[in-house]
């Protein structure tokens, strides 16, 4: 644009901290929304996202103070005010999540989770009580914003804040990663155990972290120095460590989910053993009351009875999962019903028949049926949890064995990752300092190109418009010295009326490589100079700079007004030749008239007065006398003739062409009809080919065919078959059209005269005519962006073709 362009606008600064400014303030308001939800208890505002659980109050508090201190540090300037609610804000949210860090690590209970909201009947602290990463991740967020305030070092502030943000980056992500996963894969494939209460806080994370990250690069000037090797080597190493944390943490969970499901079998097992004794049971109790009939030994039947339902319930509970069991626990229901149905009937008839018919119904009843299918069954109850039991035990040892491996494994592969790491570090340093060194050889031949360019060349403060370095065809240039340079600022090289423009144009620049505009400077010695400049955005030993090439076109500027001056001059010519033109036109117009008027009016004269005497003294006159009255009469009449050609040739070239579409076939055959006196007694043969439909003017094209037609006529009249053929011929998309005969013919070494005014090939006692006509024709197809020619034989017939170029041509 020009010498006056910042690197980093204000416009730019605004547009960049678009990003982190949205991310502070959609945090907020989720925040916002959430402890909105909690106090008017509604459930949709409390979980923002569908399916995940309801954000807790002391969660939406502190995303809400995360979000307002990521929105005032992302104001365009941030006012010192601004930067202590920032400040105080990360206090609160760091002095949150450590309290909450404390509570779960020593069991202490400081009431924090009921500062905002009070808990109803059926919740309790825990379910209001932020789970330990979240209150972590709130920490390095709180750590994230004060290390942004005056209370840390600048030179560990922006380090300590782009690495909290990457860390927090990295922890949202990987819950992320594992929702996906367990969305798409199942639950088995959620390797790092992340769950869908969580995924609203990591997304607000991953938000808050972003912005953050944003917020650094526009407004501190964060810049990742590691080269691609290093950065590799790293990124290398956390995703082994990512993914070794995985694996162990999807083999701890599966020995803690086998631990569990043996301590599960093992309940199964004696919950089944409790039901078969007491089975056992209610059966020795039924066989002593029948031996003996002393009621006391069915004094606990009901409370074993009861006992057995219990049991059952419990193991129907803790088998829930297994179809077999299930099934097999109905069954046993029945056959337990039965067996005390039929002992409830035994003890009955002991009590009214005695022990011969108790006895009786025992040997021949089906209690021993239903006794030996309850044994079965829960026989095979037990076998199946056995079975069961053993697998579990065998994939608990498994996974106890790989948990087991793994501690090793995790050492060596933090060896390596840190070997690793020191080695891409080592290779990075060392392909640094490769690129140092390539860097100064750089620099060093940038700076000779700067100081041996030919053209003027400086760079200067986008922010002082100060001069920072000047070349020596600057100095020779402008004459100043290198010390005058630098004490001056761009304004001083300027005019003192072209500075209103300088200003204006330091509100309008933008960053990058811009046009070439053009300027006038001055010289130490007040001559000014034309210049042509283009500049480009630069750092200069970390200030904002600009770099201008200058290109003197004094020279030029003055060539320029020259031609501008003789293009005038040139113009005022054309204006008086013009005018010339049309007096010169208004003079042919006037002789026009004259001709048209004052020569017709002697040759009618002599016409007329030549008949009278012919007609009155015609008899008294010799022969040959009539006979030169006749010539002079003749004469008058072909003289009109020629002067009617000569001024329909001359209006040709001043009429205004009317184009419209043409029907060029329809064309010739209406101006062939018009030629039927010089028809008339003659046998004439005429073909008319396909011609095509053009744009132009319908007179003037009916002239042209008027004219060739009727030379076609007049040419073949000795002929006792005249034959014209009329056609078209295309080639390279243009058409031509042609006019051919089998009269006279021309001989072609004077076809360059066909076209003259007044030239003719022929006597006049052979063929008539004025030598206007072919005239007229080339005139039309001139006018019409087209040329005519012809081509002929002498006593073998002519040709005559125009084209009608630059028309628009239809066939």
């Amino acid at each position: 644009m020009n010498d006056m362009n910042m690197a980093h606008s204000p416009r730019s600064m605004r547009r960049n901290l678009i990003f982190p400014l949205s991310a502070g303030a959609a945090a907020a308001l989720m925040g916002g929304g959430a402890l909105l939800g909690w106090w008017l208890n509604n459930e949709s505002l409390k979980s923002i996202v569908s399916g995940s659980s309801p954000l807790k109050p002391n969660i939406a508090a502190g995303i809400l103070l995360c979000g307002a201190a990521l929105a005032f540090l992302s104001l365009t300037r941030s006012s010192e005010p601004a930067q202590i609610c920032s400040a105080l804000s990360g206090i609160i949210v760091l002095a949150l999540g450590g309290l909450t860090l404390a509570e779960h690590f020593f069991g202490w209970n400081l009431g924090i989770d009921q500062w905002l909201i009070q808990p109803r009947a059926n919740d309790t602290t825990q379910m209001l009580r932020m789970v330990p990463a979240t209150a972590i991740c709130f920490v390095l967020m709180g750590f994230g914003f004060v290390a942004q305030s005056q209370l840390v070092s600048p030179r560990l502030s922006l380090p300590l804040a782009a690495g909290l943000s990457v860390m927090l980056v990295f922890v949202g992500a990987l819950t992320l990663v594992g929702f996906c996963l367990e969305t798409l894969f199942g639950s088995r494939w959620n390797l790092l155990g992340m769950k869908v209460s969580e995924l609203t806080a990591a997304v607000v994370f991953l938000l808050l972290a972003s912005g953050m990250l944003a917020l650094l690069l526009t407004k501190h000037g964060l810049v990742w120095s590691l080269n691609t090797l290093t950065t590799a080597g790293f990124v290398l190493g956390i995703v082994l460590m990512v993914v070794a944390a995985a694996i162990a943490f999807n083999h701890t969970r599966r020995m803690l989910e086998t631990t569990s499901s043996l301590s599960q079998r093992q309940e199964v097992l004696q919950k089944v053993q409790e039901v078969l004794t007491n089975t056992t049971d209610l059966l020795s109790h039924e066989r002593l009351y029948v031996i003996l009939g002393d009621e006391r030994f069915l004094s606990e039947r009901e409370q074993t009875r009861l006992q057995i339902t219990k049991d059952i319930l419990a193991v129907r509970n803790l088998t829930a999962d297994n179809s077999n069991q299930q099934r097999r626990l109905d069954q046993l229901e029945a056959l337990i019903a039965a067996r005390i149905d039929w002992e409830e009937k035994i003890m009955a008839a002991r009590r009214d028949r005695g022990f011969a018919a108790a006895s009786e119904m025992i040997g021949t009843g089906p209690g021993v049926k239903l006794s030996d299918d309850t044994f079965r069954l829960i026989q095979d109850m037990q076998d199946e949890e056995q079975a069961l039991l053993g697998h579990d035990r065998k994939q608990a040892e498994a996974a106890s064995l790989t948990a087991l491996s793994l501690l090793p494994l995790a050492v060596f592969l933090s060896m390596g990752i840190l070997s690793l790491g020191l080695s891409f570090l080592n290779a990075g340093l060392t392909e640094q300092k490769q690129t140092e060194q390539a860097l100064r050889a750089s620099e060093k031949r940038y700076r000779e190109l700067f100081e041996s360019n030919p053209n003027p060349m400086w760079i200067y403060d986008v922010k002082t418009l100060s001069f920072l370095a000047v070349n020596a065809a600057a100095v020779r240039q402008y004459g100043y010295s290198q010390e005058e340079f630098r004490a001056m600022t761009i304004q001083d090289i300027r005019p003192p009326e072209d500075i209103p423009a300088l200003v204006k144009n330091l509100s309008l620049v933008t960053k990058g490589l811009d046009g070439t505009t053009q300027w006038r400077h001055r010289r130490k010695d007040g001559a000014l100079l034309d210049v042509e400049i283009t500049s480009h955005d630069l750092m200069w030993l970390g200030r904002p700079a600009s770099l201008v090439l200058i290109n003197d076109i004094t020279a030029r500027k003055r060539a320029e007004d020259e031609v501008r001056q003789l293009n005038l001059e040139l113009e005022d010519r054309v204006e008086k030749r013009t005018m010339q033109l049309q007096a010169a036109n208004k003079e042919l117009e006037a002789f026009s008239y004259s001709v048209s008027h004052d020569l017709r009016s002697p040759l009618r004269t002599v016409d007329g007065f030549s008949q009278a005497v012919l007609e009155d003294y015609g008899t008294q006159l010799p022969e040959e006398g009539r006979r030169y009255l006749q010539t002079i009469r003749d004469g008058a009449q072909r003289m009109g003739v020629l002067i009617d050609d000569l001024l329909t040739f001359s209006r040709l070239s001043r009429l205004p062409l009317h184009k419209q579409d043409v029907d060029m076939a329809r064309l010739a055959r209406d101006s062939f009809a018009e030629l039927a006196p010089e028809k008339k007694g003659r046998k004439i043969e005429l073909k008319i080919g396909e011609l095509p439909k053009v744009h132009g003017d319908p007179a003037l094209l009916k002239q042209v065919w008027v004219n060739l037609l009727s030379n076609a006529v007049k040419y073949t009249r000795k002929r006792e078959t005249a034959i014209i053929e009329v056609g078209c011929t295309r080639e390279n998309g243009s058409a031509t059209c042609f006019v051919s005969d089998n009269g006279a013919g021309f001989d072609m070494q004077y076809a360059d005269k066909l076209f003259g005014v007044f030239q003719r090939l022929h006597r006049t006692d052979e063929f008539e005519g004025t030598g206007v006509g072919l005239a007229i024709v080339q005139r039309v197809i001139n006018r019409h962006g087209g040329r005519v020619w012809a081509e002929g034989t002498e006593g073998k017939g002519a040709t005559f073709y125009f084209t009608l170029e630059g028309a628009k041509q239809e066939v």
